[in-house]
């Protein structure tokens, strides 16, 4: 099951939708899913997640829900948590931020509960950057400080990009824009360092230089 569950992981990451959606069914057939177990709840957060890149975010919604549902009626926080974190993203890309900053919450709530310094690490940066579109750039600068702390105690250089220009957003929101090209720039070195996507942060290097 649990190669199965990852393959269809994969489909959903390259893009592969009709062949995703044909492993999803599968995985709901196997005898393991039935209703109301873990794997069922895995099945519904892929179908769920399947929906989001698919920008039905109604159906999403619906069967994010029901993954989230399941998984906490079983004590499987890890598994309610990814529900979470792609129930925060179909309410954040909407700019439904209000409702996308409670499901972070309760992913971060979830995250310390659990101890784990990575998934504390992602979701003190969602939320930092949860905070900083709804215009909280104090607050949101302090989860991102945490969220950094952690980055560099994982010795993630991944997460330390991102985290790092967030800050640099933040600064840049708050019109500090010698400080945002630093950590603009920090996060640039890393990306090219470690071969991450830099489109993101070019854009936002570009406004920094017209601003």
């Amino acid at each position: 099951m649990r190669a199965m569950d990852k393959y269809a992981g994969r489909l959903l990451s390259n893009g592969l939708f009709d062949s995703a959606r044909i492993q999803i069914d599968e995985l709901f057939a196997q005898p393991e899913a039935s209703e109301g177990t873990y794997w069922n709840g895995k099945a519904h957060y892929r179908l769920g997640r399947l929906y989001h890149l698919q920008l039905d975010n109604l159906n999403a919604v619906e069967e994010l829900l029901l993954a989230r549902e399941i998984q906490l009626g079983l004590d499987s926080l890890m598994g309610a948590n990814d529900a979470n974190y792609e129930l925060f993203f179909v309410y954040n890309e909407q700019n439904e931020l209000d409702i996308a900053q409670q499901y972070c919450l309760d992913g971060l709530d979830i995250a310390y509960k659990i101890g784990d310094p990575r998934e504390i690490c992602v979701w003190e940066n969602s939320l930092g950057n949860n905070l900083m579109k709804k215009g909280e750039y104090k607050e949101a600068m302090i989860h991102e400080r945490i969220s950094l702390r952690y980055a560099n105690q994982l010795e993630s250089e991944t997460q330390k990009s991102y985290v790092l220009s967030t800050i640099g957003e933040i600064h840049f929101f708050e019109g500090t824009l010698d400080s945002a090209e630093y950590y603009y720039d920090l996060s640039e070195q890393i990306k090219l360092d470690i071969g991450l996507k830099t489109a993101w942060l070019y854009s936002k290097i570009g406004k920094l230089r017209i601003a």
